[in-house]
């Protein structure tokens, strides 16, 4: 990934763990719960952020590189749900395979204070990907179609390929979202 686009990335990932943060908190969920949920988002840190850089990286291919600042915002902020994604299968594979690290650092649901409750971190995850799309894109004119290609990945991955991912360890979310992304977004 090019490192001129990293404190962009980790700005805007700032941003929106302080923007779920406070929906939850509008939404009357107690402080300490909230807490805990930024904490979970800790989960898509360390990466190396392919799925996030391809998104945006896609997009000014296609625009050649004519993106507005809002533009590019946005497209972080798509290619960070990504991530998101990624990781939502990330800690089910984890406790499926009953690994130990992740990232260099101990698996998410094997840390002492997480255990099996990173089942419902899971959700919560998954969760944050609508509430995201919810907040910056319900009225992009793609919003609905930005909405079903989450929700068909995220399908695709529990029915269609179980076998592949856990061969391989990838799927769709890997290669086509981050493509299809940019290409519903830009409207091309």
């Amino acid at each position: 990934m090019p490192t001129a686009n990293r404190p962009e990335f980790d700005a805007t990932l700032a941003t929106l763990t302080e923007t779920l943060g406070t929906y939850f908190l509008d939404s009357g969920v107690p402080p300490d719960a909230v807490e805990s949920y930024k904490k979970c988002l800790l989960n898509i840190q360390g990466g190396k952020l392919y799925r996030c850089s391809t998104v945006l990286d896609t997009a000014k291919i296609l625009k050649d590189d004519d993106l507005t600042a809002k533009q590019t915002q946005d497209l972080i902020i798509l290619g960070w749900s990504i991530e998101i994604l990624n990781v939502v299968f990330l800690v089910w594979d984890d406790i499926m395979d009953g690994s130990i690290t992740r990232r260099g650092k101990p698996c998410w649901y094997r840390r002492e204070e997480i255990g099996m409750m990173a089942i419902n971190d899971r959700c919560l995850l998954n969760s944050a990907i609508y509430i995201i799309l919810k907040i910056y894109f319900k009225d992009h004119t793609s919003y609905h179609d930005l909405v079903e290609l989450f929700q068909d990945t995220a399908l695709q991955v529990g029915i269609e390929k179980y076998e592949l991912i856990t061969e391989r360890k990838t799927t769709s979310y890997t290669f086509y979202a981050p493509l299809a992304l940019p290409l519903i977004y830009l409207q091309l």
